[in-house]
């Protein structure tokens, strides 16, 4: 589900289980699909709104390590 606010937009994904696994496999799945772009299959604007969600998408530090413990 997406929520749209005064100046940012929110995604929510059902998991049905583990959200840290599905979002692990969620990011390799991205990179996997950004590998296999080239020169000739690139977007006319670039990757630019990618590049933000997936920057957006890391979690800080402190939250990742908490799922460790």
């Amino acid at each position: 589900m997406v929520r749209f606010d005064k100046d940012r937009y929110v995604i929510e994904v059902y998991t049905g289980g583990d959200p840290v696994e599905n979002w692990l496999e969620l990011h390799k799945e991205i990179v996997c699909l950004i590998s296999l772009i080239n020169q000739d299959n690139m977007p006319k604007d670039g990757l630019c709104y990618l590049s933000q969600l997936l920057e957006e998408m890391m979690p800080e530090w402190e939250i990742a390590r908490k799922r460790e413990q």
